[in-house]
């Protein structure tokens, strides 16, 4: 009988340990089920609203400041609160170009000119001066006394004096060839000078000051009566 009171004793005295553990132990699985619950649903939360209400992040402006902006209560964050940037105020309008320094003429101006070809002017009056004086010495050279005075009024004909003196009655025979030679030479320096005066070539000139017109001179060829041609000059001034 004592043995059998002593281990109910036991029994008795180690139930209420028991009945005291089981209730603590529910209650700490309780406070982490519900620890975990609102971790998952806060993630929740701020996941669909972008961001958390209340949190604030730097940003930055376009003058290079630093500003804060907060979280609003829809997870969103608010504009960037920059200052606003007053516009460039209109200054003072830019300085005239300075003139030249004393004693420097100001930089030119340039016109377009149409000059004559003097190559072959130059070249078409040195051949036909050159050419007509020798026929008209040679002619009168080689004359005999009785035929130099008709001789060196034919020489003296431009162009055409050669070629009729070739047809005339007169002794050519000697020096047929160097007729015919002074004949073609003589019309090519007259179309030489022609050419270089009626053909025009434009270039640049540099003009100084006030621009003035100047006199000019055109030589062409023109109608002389009402069939006849011939070269004119016209002029202005």
């Amino acid at each position: 009988m004592l043995e059998i009171s002593a281990s109910l004793h036991r029994k008795v005295s180690q139930h209420p340990v028991m009945t005291h553990s089981i209730p603590i132990g529910r209650s700490l699985l309780l406070t982490a089920l519900v620890a975990c619950a609102v971790f998952v649903v806060g993630e929740q939360t701020a996941g669909a609203q972008g961001c958390i209400p209340g949190a604030q992040v730097a940003c930055a402006c376009p003058n290079g400041t630093q500003r804060v902006q907060a979280c609003t209560t829809q997870g969103t964050f608010e504009p960037c609160r920059c200052a606003a940037v007053a516009p460039p105020l209109a200054g003072p309008p830019p300085p005239q170009g300075y003139g030249p320094p004393p004693g420097q003429r100001p930089p030119p101006r340039y016109r377009t000119e149409r000059t004559p070809i003097l190559g072959l002017v130059i070249a078409g009056a040195v051949t036909f001066g050159v050419v007509w004086l020798a026929t008209v010495g040679v002619t009168a050279g080689v004359s005999s006394d009785a035929d130099r005075g008709e001789a060196t009024g034919y020489a003296a004909i431009p162009m055409v004096g050669p070629w009729v003196m070739l047809g005339s009655d007169l002794d050519t025979d000697d020096y047929s060839a160097a007729l015919v030679t002074s004949g073609i030479l003589q019309t090519a320096g007259v179309a030489m000078f022609v050419l270089g005066v009626t053909i025009r070539t434009k270039r640049k000139v540099p003009v100084y000051g006030k621009v003035v017109p100047g006199a000019e001179l055109t030589v062409g060829p023109t109608k002389v009566g009402h069939t006849g041609l011939g070269i004119g000059a016209l002029g202005t001034f």
